[in-house]
């Protein structure tokens, strides 16, 4: 696994987390598909379903910090939304040219680092915030 889960990404809610193992479990399987040009269609169902999960998480994240009235809900919700915009570039792109490597390292970089980075800082900062309303 290149992309893989570690105890440090926990936000310390479970339901959280347990989204966030889902999406790094999908952003590896989409590494390895185009890595091993396992085929357009693999490649493809990947990022489809990886659109729909992330629009879902996004949305779950979202009405845990509206319930419990995070002060940085709409920044925090524009990162979202810039995030799955970039994420439907890609799949259109790379539905354009499967072969790019341009698009490997878009995914690599934009989903895969993305994911990481934005749980480490965006995240932990709400999951912080809602652990000090309990």
């Amino acid at each position: 696994m290149v992309f893989e889960w570690n105890k440090g990404l926990s936000v310390g809610l479970e339901t959280v987390d347990s989204q966030h193992k889902e999406l790094m479990m999908r952003a590896d399987e989409l590494l390895k598909a185009m890595n091993e040009k396992s085929g357009v269609q693999e490649v493809r169902s990947i990022l489809i379903y990886l659109e729909v999960y992330v629009k879902d998480h996004f949305e779950a994240e979202e009405k845990l910090m509206e319930g419990t009235e995070y002060p940085f809900l709409e920044e925090h919700r524009q990162i979202h939304q810039n995030f799955t915009r970039e994420l439907s570039n890609i799949k259109k792109e790379f539905l354009k040219n499967p072969n790019s490597t341009i698009i490997q390292l878009q995914v690599q970089h934009s989903v895969c680092e993305w994911i990481n980075n934005h749980i480490m800082k965006e995240d932990k900062l709400y999951a912080d915030y809602i652990h000090t309303k309990k």
